[in-house]
């Protein structure tokens, strides 16, 4: 119990931080300074861990962990899974066309909206942009001029990705 009180404790100071830091900053390389103020919260982790009183003090022998080190390792990874969970909703949420599509539909009037209306603040160009320049960022690709090519490491990703999408039939969408 203390390790996962000790978790959510971390990720609510991990999504304080987040987000006082990214309401008064604008941030480019939004993976990685999330993934930054992530471990520095952990370090808050292991002193909220230390603070609570051991699982045993409160809970009956049967249901209190074996050892302290189980209860830590177990919080840890909650920890994670916070942070794992929390990252898919605010990519969806950054990125997603289809959230884009819904936040413009329900500021419509309720007459709706035609496909192109919602085409126009959001075009083709804009969306792949916005993608290619996040990839430079993040070193996967490199820009020449107005040309674009991979990098040793946005190979390897498109490699992995490409067989995994084979593996699973996704097809060639993104």
């Amino acid at each position: 119990m203390r390790g996962l009180m000790a978790a959510m404790g971390s990720f609510a100071v991990f999504f304080a931080a987040h987000a006082v830091l990214y309401r008064v900053v604008t941030i480019r390389r939004k993976l990685l300074v999330m993934f930054g103020l992530w471990v520095a919260s952990g370090l808050s982790y292991v002193a909220i861990f230390r603070l609570l009183p051991a699982d045993e003090t409160y809970l009956p022998a049967l249901l209190a962990a074996p050892a302290d080190m189980v209860t830590l390792l177990n919080g840890a990874f909650v920890y994670w899974c916070l942070f794992a969970a929390y990252y898919q909703f605010f990519n969806m949420a950054d990125n997603s066309v289809g959230v884009r599509c819904l936040i413009e539909l329900s500021r419509a009037p309720a007459t709706g909206l035609g496909l192109e209306e919602l085409k126009r603040p959001y075009s083709f160009e804009t969306m792949i942009g916005r993608r290619l320049d996040r990839l430079v960022e993040a070193g996967y690709l490199e820009r020449t001029g107005t040309y674009y090519r991979c990098t040793g490491k946005g190979r390897v990703a498109a490699t992995l990705v490409r067989r995994l999408k084979a593996a699973l039939n996704l097809g060639p969408g993104g």
